[in-house]
Order: C-alpha cells, then sequence, then structure tokens
C-alpha cells in the first residue's frame, strides 16, 4: 500500500494528462493484482480514458498498458467478450512480448466467454502451427484445448490430451505446473472425477 501512496507523489501539475490517465489505471491495475478491493467499473473507467488519450497521441505502449488494465477490470466482471476485443488490439500495437502474452490470455477468453467451443478450439491449432513456440507453451496450448473439448462434452480426447500435455515440458516452471492444474481440473469434473479434480 506503501508502495502505491508513494507512486501518487510522482505526480505534479506538470504531468500530462496522458501520463496521468495511463499512471491512474496502472496504479488501480496492481491494487487489483495485491489483492486488493478495487470497483472494477472505477479501474474500467480508468483504462479507456487512458486507452483513448493513448490512441490520440498515438502512443502505442501507453495503449498496451492501459489496455492490460482494461483487461484485468473485464476479467473481473466476467465480460470476457471484452477481453477478447482488447486481447486483439494489444496484438496489433504491442511488441513481441506484449502480443505472446495478449496470445495465452486469449485461451482463457475462449474457455471462459461466450465463443463457441470450436472457435477456441480453432485458436488453438492455429497457434500450435506458429514457429517458435516452446515447450512450455505448448503444453499450456494443449491444456487450453483439453479444457476446451472436456466442455463440449468430449472427455475422452480431453483427458488424453490433459496427461500428454502434463509430460510435455519436462522442466516446467511453477506458473506453468500451476496453469497446467488448473486448466486440467475441469477435465476431471467433466469425467464425474472430482477427487481427481481436487488432486489436481
Amino acid at each position: 500500500r506503501a508502495t502505491f501512496e508513494q507512486g501518487w507523489e510522482l505526480i505534479d501539475d506538470t504531468t500530462s494528462a496522458l501520463e496521468r490517465s495511463c499512471f491512474t489505471a496502472e496504479m488501480l491495475n496492481l491494487r487489483v493484482e495485491a489483492s486488493e478491493t478495487v470497483d472494477p467499473a472505477l479501474l474500467s473507467s480508468a483504462a479507456e480514458t487512458a486507452a483513448g488519450l493513448a490512441r490520440a497521441h498515438q502512443d502505442d505502449g501507453r495503449l498496451v498498458r492501459a489496455l492490460s488494465a482494461g483487461v484485468t477490470a473485464a476479467s473481473v466482471g466476467g465480460l470476457w467478450g471484452d477481453v477478447a476485443r482488447m486481447l486483439h488490439e494489444i496484438q496489433e500495437v504491442g511488441s513481441p512480448h506484449d502480443r505472446r502474452n495478449a496470445k495465452m490470455i486469449l485461451g482463457g477468453a475462449y474457455l471462459n466467454g461466450p465463443a463457441h467451443v470450436d472457435e477456441g478450439l480453432a485458436y488453438c491449432a492455429t497457434r500450435q502451427d506458429e514457429p517458435g513456440q516452446t515447450l512450455r507453451a505448448l503444453a499450456n496450448l494443449q491444456a487450453t484445448e483439453a479444457a476446451l473439448r472436456a466442455y463440449a462434452g468430449r472427455t475422452k480426447p480431453a483427458l488424453e490430451l490433459a496427461l500428454a500435455s502434463t509430460y510435455m515440458a519436462p522442466d516446467r516452471d511453477p506458473y506453468t505446473v500451476g496453469f497446467n492444474a488448473f486448466l486440467i481440473g475441469p477435465v476431471h469434473v467433466a469425467r464425474g472425477d472430482l477427487a481427481e479434480a481436487i488432486r489436481t
């Protein structure tokens, strides 16, 4: 909390409206990520203001930061169509790192949003065919595909994909392990194996 308050001390009368709006959106976003109670509507409004100013100034770097805050707000509010829209814009204007992150998060929009499961599966197939994919990325994609198939009632191929994704990347970091388990849990739920879902 002290860090957030110290950050506000950097804002003064010489700070531009663009910088001020982006800073506001980012600070609210950080508070959400730090598990503080923040009204998603407040974060969404701040992010929209910052994004609008960034577009007007043709500042792609600040636009990505504003959109990222907007993605957080929309995710918390369950507005997965808005999440997908903002992630697609990040892919258009962001750096290679920004685009990779957006693509990874977009899988969550297909899992939780209104798009048909086949659209999500097509997205996974397209991503898997992209050159330069790491084993970590492919494992996460395969786990996403497994969850999508489970949601569609295709539990047998879903389980096969889920198990294969678990062993795809031999040196998985804790984030990948957790991300993979988060996606594989619903596969076991769809199969009616609640004990295995809890264990996962």
